[in-house]
């Protein structure tokens, strides 16, 4: 069954921490991925278990290039992409 769930990446643009916030239906594994803009896997977040509701995490993109990155959200039956700008 597919469930549609609320991911916002704040701020964005970003500089220094980008909160990912998603809302979930369900208790559910859920995997991170930071790609760049070709689409190179920069960082997995790895796959964890987030309880049903809202749910956040800090991205530090201090490190990052200026530039557009895909923040991939993956739950069982869902894939969710979304732009960041780091300036």
């Amino acid at each position: 069954e597919f469930s549609k769930i609320d991911f916002e990446i704040l701020p964005n643009p970003a500089s220094h921490l980008a909160a990912l916030t998603f809302d979930l239906f369900e208790t559910s594994k859920v995997e991170i991925q930071v790609f760049n803009i070709l689409g190179d896997l920069l960082f997995n977040l790895g796959t964890n278990e987030f309880n049903k509701g809202a749910n956040s995490i800090n991205l530090n993109v201090e490190d990052y290039s200026v530039g557009t990155y895909l923040i991939k959200l993956q739950t069982s039956n869902t894939v969710y992409t979304k732009r960041l700008l780091v300036q």
